[in-house]
């Protein structure tokens, strides 16, 4: 039936139908998810006498193996990874029905789902190993001097910081659980007795907090938004814009590119396990950039390649894919996790130099994905393009 004209009495009633099932879905929704995520913490399907020996394992392959083996086997992984394989099966069975320009637009919307999705798992690292890479291993203070080998001996006043991170205050280790107690009972002024490790040690200045740096993404995004738009309609007046898929490909070649100068930067760390602060800028750079590349195409390419009668269907689908994106980047961060470091202590964080390798060989893995994905999207893209129909 059509709707009732937007001046007729009935379109208020017809308006309130609308909205009463999904507030209804809504209602119901929320505690039921909630009820599954509590659920998590209880139990998996998979048995722990499986899935410890894939944790433990020497392989790479077989620790990642475990990692999705046990979160698939919670609840809330269970039920995600069943929605998506009943999406995916529904896709290629209307693909199946629809006309040959169709099915292959179809086709294309599906890989470039896969694709996009491999690219927000690996950025949405931001959120998290990324951030706490920065709280822990990155040099984020201005400090007022160092210290040299004349004070070797004597007792200084000073105000703890992210300086003082892996040194020994006499027989006292400086992690970052030390200065979050002492920040806590607002104890931060200490006398410091000066020995020969302590040579090089900054004092005093200002710290960046390591949130500040969540900022980075959108100031860049403000600054380079409009030069790289005004680039594509250059390129478009000149029938050399870059075709969708090869946009994503360049999207997920930076952000490989921005995991390895992370890695890099890791790698060239000082004695102390901490890494410049230019390397955090230039990765988040070639992470913004990557997705200026991706992002803005992303819905415009599913209601330009989806059927009339599937345009929402594509979008829901296309919602799914980030939201397992979101699974993956959280599966992902859990092989930066430190806190088997401690002895026992779950909330111990070890000291620079025992985690900034940690990160940094995370990072390195990403970046050789990320990149080895955009170059099989590169040489899939003529395929694609072809399969787009963008004449018909």
């Amino acid at each position: 039936h059509e709707p009732p004209a937007p001046d007729s009495p009935e379109r208020l009633a017809y308006i309130g139908r609308l909205l009463v099932g999904p507030l209804i879905g809504t209602f119901l929704a929320v505690p039921a998810l909630a009820l599954l995520v509590w659920s998590n913490r209880l139990f998996t399907l998979i048995p722990s006498s499986i899935l410890e020996p894939l944790a433990q394992s020497d392989s790479a392959l077989a620790r990642l193996a475990g990692t999705l083996a046990a979160e698939i086997s919670t609840p809330t992984g269970l039920i995600l990874a069943i929605t998506g394989v009943l999406a995916l099966a529904y896709i290629l069975l209307e693909a199946n029905r629809s006309s040959r320009v169709e099915r292959e637009r179809l086709f294309v919307a599906v890989t470039l789902m896969f694709f996009s999705m491999l690219f927000w798992a690996f950025f949405e690292q931001a959120g998290s190993s990324v951030n706490n890479f920065t709280d822990r291993n990155v040099d984020r203070v201005f400090e007022e001097r160092v210290i040299t080998e004349a004070e070797i001996g004597t007792t200084l006043e000073l105000t703890l910081s992210q300086e003082q991170l892996g040194y020994h205050n006499g027989d006292e280790l400086i992690t970052l659980n030390v200065l979050d107690k002492l920040r806590a009972d607002r104890q931060l002024e200490v006398r410091w007795l000066v020995d020969a490790e302590d040579v090089g040690m900054g004092v005093g200045g200002s710290v960046i907090p390591a949130s500040t740096f969540q900022s980075a993404n959108p100031i860049f995004i403000l600054l380079l938004g409009l030069p790289l738009s005004a680039l594509w309609l250059f390129l478009g007046s000149r029938g050399a814009e870059p075709s969708t898929p090869v946009k994503f490909s360049l999207g997920l070649l930076q952000l490989g590119m921005g995991f390895a100068v992370l890695w890099y930067g890791a790698t060239t760390h000082d004695p102390r396990g901490m890494v410049s602060i230019s390397f955090l800028l230039l990765g988040y750079l070639l992470h913004t950039t990557g997705e200026l590349c991706l992002s803005p195409v992303g819905l415009s390419m599913i209601t330009k390649l989806s059927p009339a009668r599937l345009v929402s269907t594509m979008m829901g689908a296309w919602f799914l894919a980030t939201s397992f994106s979101s699974y993956l980047s959280a599966i992902i961060a859990m092989f930066t996790g430190v806190e088997d470091h401690g002895g026992g202590d779950p909330g111990y964080v070890p000291p620079p130099i025992e985690t900034v390798m940690l990160y940094g060989s995370v990072f390195g893995q990403i970046a050789i994905a990320a990149i080895a994905a955009s170059i099989v999207l590169l040489a899939l893209s003529p395929l694609l393009k072809r399969g787009m129909h963008e004449a018909a």
